[in-house]
């Protein structure tokens, strides 16, 4: 089933943006768990469910939606590691979140190098209403 009307998706492509429909979401086809460094010798598992809750209580169902994107960009080879690209996400009623994040593997987003670890330098839209599905 598409995400976008036809005729939307038509209007971004023609503005250079990619659309991805029918590939596999990165988190929900990754790990339960991934390694984050607590310091330069100490390495640990989260369980990557309170990553994701912690994204929804930031920013409603759109974050974590918005972040998931460019994971599953990043794994699918469309944006290159270290970039810096938008995502977008919301509700079943539509878009209504934007965050710049750098891209980076879904696995390494704690504990992957330096300079391309997960950074959220700027959050473009948030909903003051968000709306909580549990």
């Amino acid at each position: 089933m598409p995400t976008l009307r036809e005729d939307v998706k038509k209007i971004l492509e023609a503005k250079g943006i990619r659309i991805m429909e029918g590939v596999l979401p990165a988190i929900e086809c990754g790990p339960n768990t991934i390694e984050f460094a607590c310091s330069q010798k100490d390495r640990r598992q989260i369980d990557t469910s309170a990553i994701w809750e912690i994204l929804h209580g930031v920013g409603g169902q759109g974050l974590p939606t918005a972040v998931e994107a460019i994971f599953t960009a990043v794994e699918e080879g469309e944006v290159p590691i270290g970039a810096e690209v938008i995502g977008v996400g919301g509700t079943g009623n539509g878009a209504d979140t934007a965050a710049v994040m750098k891209a980076t593997p879904y696995e390494q987003m704690l504990n992957g190098p330096k300079e391309n670890r997960f950074d959220i330098p700027e959050i473009i839209a948030l909903p003051r209403s968000k709306i909580r599905y549990w």
